[in-house]
């Protein structure tokens, strides 16, 4: 919203002071960028559609003993509030479904087959860092909470670990053109004055376009580390 005017106390006519967070789908995309990797997507289980997949483990003979173990499961975790699937799909190897999950970001994969069943155990895998965790039955409903938590702890730690690398403090103009075109955040002073943000605008795009050899180039494909206020 543009030109939102209100009168103040002096009768005077003052455009109001305003925030644009842009809030939206953006957030969405910055997550995938954060958290994913090769193999798709890696999705916070606070905010992920789904924390787990329970994946049966056919052997012949032991088919529908499995599935109705993996279905029981499923709606134990259902029951206690978990975003959860069974994918008891038989005409899909397990591979298979290894890979379409992973790649959609499901949290956690619970593999249940006719040995875990047997030595009442549950096998979690963890979906950001692929690491295995063998639950016990009896307890694996109440267990995968834990897992998730220190998912999403270790993913909010790993995402900070990365953002503060990326910020460098900076004292005098030469430190802030370095870390400027070594594509970081540079934290330093400013008076506060929109003709000093201006003048650093313009001086840090004319310096490291000479600095990267970009002015040699059409404007329009050429990219330059310019200074913004944020």
């Amino acid at each position: 919203m543009f030109d939102i005017k209100y009168e103040n106390d002096e009768r005077e006519t003052k455009h109001v002071w305003q925030n644009s967070w842009g809030l939206t789908t953006r957030t969405i995309g910055v997550m995938i960028m954060v958290h994913s990797d090769d193999r798709g997507l890696v999705i916070p289980p606070r905010v992920a559609p789904q924390e787990a997949v329970v994946v049966p483990i056919f052997k012949k003979g032991h088919e529908a003993m499995v599935i109705e173990e993996a279905e029981k499961l499923g709606k134990e975790l259902k029951d206690a509030g978990y975003k959860v699937k069974v994918d008891s799909r038989t005409d899909k190897t397990p591979g298979w479904k290894y890979n379409e999950h992973e790649l959609r970001g499901v949290c956690t994969r619970l593999e249940l087959g006719p040995r875990d069943i047997e030595n009442a155990k549950v096998l979690c895998v963890r979906r950001d860092t692929g690491q295995k965790i063998e639950l016990n039955r009896a307890t694996a409903v109440a267990d995968l909470r834990q897992v998730l938590e220190e998912m999403q702890e270790s993913l909010l730690a790993r995402a900070r670990e990365e953002l503060y690398s990326k910020i460098q403090r900076v004292s005098n103009w030469e430190e802030f053109m370095s870390t400027l075109n070594s594509k970081k955040l540079c934290l330093c002073p400013w008076c506060k004055n929109a003709s000093c943000e201006e003048n650093v605008k313009s001086r840090s795009k004319k310096e490291s376009e000479v600095s990267t050899g970009m002015h040699h180039r059409i404007p329009r494909l050429s990219r330059s580390h310019t200074a913004r206020l944020i």
